[in-house]
């Protein structure tokens, strides 16, 4: 996927081949993704298509039947905090506070998972 306007960086996430298989059924078959730096990804789909399983290999809490998900060219493995430490996945219910700013919310929950240089991030 490229982006007009965007510079040639090397993508931050880039997944290949992603399959995932519950008792011989695959809940997510061959999906390759590639996202730029400042990139965001929607999935959209009716229930039971596999997309939070998706977003869970994507993101680090769950171990592909098949391909690889290399974040800022580093090779992320299921349960690893290498992953979930440099993403954010938003899915279903957000907790978010709604009377925190968007930055606000950020830093909250960057300081209760002990993310450091929260400024920089």
């Amino acid at each position: 996927m490229t982006f007009p306007g965007k510079s040639q960086a090397p993508p931050l996430l880039d997944a290949r081949g992603l399959v995932r298989e519950f008792s011989g059924i695959a809940a997510v078959d061959g999906i390759d993704v590639s996202l730029p730096p400042g990139g965001f990804l929607a999935v959209f789909g009716p229930n039971g298509a596999g997309k939070t399983s998706l977003l869970r290999m994507l993101g680090g809490g769950l171990r592909p039947t098949r391909g690889e998900v290399w974040l800022g060219g580093m090779r992320i493995e299921a349960g690893s905090p290498r992953g979930r430490e440099r993403i954010g996945v938003l899915s279903h219910q957000t907790f978010l506070y709604g009377h925190l700013t968007a930055r606000e919310n950020l830093r909250f929950f960057g300081r209760l998972f002990g993310l450091g240089d929260l400024d920089r991030r």
